[in-house]
């Protein structure tokens, strides 16, 4: 951990002394001008205009910021001993804080070897363990990681949220502990968004998207609401 520290440091150092004379190579990010109203005070912002991500301009200036961070980064000859050892740093196997409902314990685990979460049913009696509810195998999509979940208060049903590549987005499933399967239910595009359970529903936050493709429209993180799913 000292070695990773002093690398970090002096990565920082060589990065912050380089900063001046590749000034000139950074990509220029115009303005335009443009103001909004909040309460009755113009707020003027000139770079709005980077908001609008499906824009072609957009895009192409994040293209050139791109472009210019990877040179930028690939002029260090020690980031590739700091990636690799941060990388053994993060070898290691964690879980989740078991929960109990009647003789079984469950819980998640997350391996070296399946970085997926995989929800694992133990016996208390028997100490018997089982693998219960696994990504690797139970989706289709090998890109599919369960990013956030919930139990009812009854043990009978888990609540899971299921994002691609980790990704803020991702759709809600309802898995039926009891009988080992999903429920037909989907509730697509969720974003940042808790489950409160109450008896047998549960709470959630979306933004009323159906398509996929809306979670990229201008207004696809706004106007939040609180929904209740029976």
């Amino acid at each position: 951990m000292r070695l990773l520290a002093i690398a970090l440091l002096t990565c920082l150092i060589s990065v912050s002394c380089q900063q001046d004379k590749n000034n000139d190579n950074v990509p220029v990010t115009k303005k335009v001008a443009s103001s909004t109203t909040y309460f009755g005070e113009k707020v003027q912002d000139n770079y709005a205009w980077l908001e609008n991500i499906e824009d072609r301009p957009v895009k192409e200036w994040i293209k050139e910021q791109n472009k210019h961070s990877d040179q930028f980064l690939k002029g260090f000859s020690y980031r590739e001993d700091i990636k690799n050892e941060i990388r053994e740093l993060r070898r290691y196997n964690l879980y989740e804080m078991p929960q109990r409902y009647g003789d079984y314990l469950y819980y998640f685990v997350s391996t070296v070897e399946h970085r997926k979460q995989i929800l694992y049913r133990e016996n208390v009696k028997t100490k018997k363990v089982e693998s219960y509810l696994d990504p690797n195998t139970i989706f289709k999509d090998e890109n599919l990681y369960i990013r956030k979940s919930s139990f009812s208060p009854d043990g009978k049903y888990l609540a899971i949220v299921a994002s691609p590549g980790g990704s803020d987005w991702g759709n809600m499933l309802i898995f039926d502990l009891l009988n080992k399967k999903f429920l037909p239910d989907t509730i697509k595009n969720v974003k940042f968004s808790r489950i409160s359970w109450y008896k047998n529903s549960f709470f959630y936050t979306g933004y009323g998207l159906e398509a996929e493709d809306d979670r990229f429209s201008e207004v696809s993180s706004r106007y939040q609401n609180v929904y209740r799913h029976t």
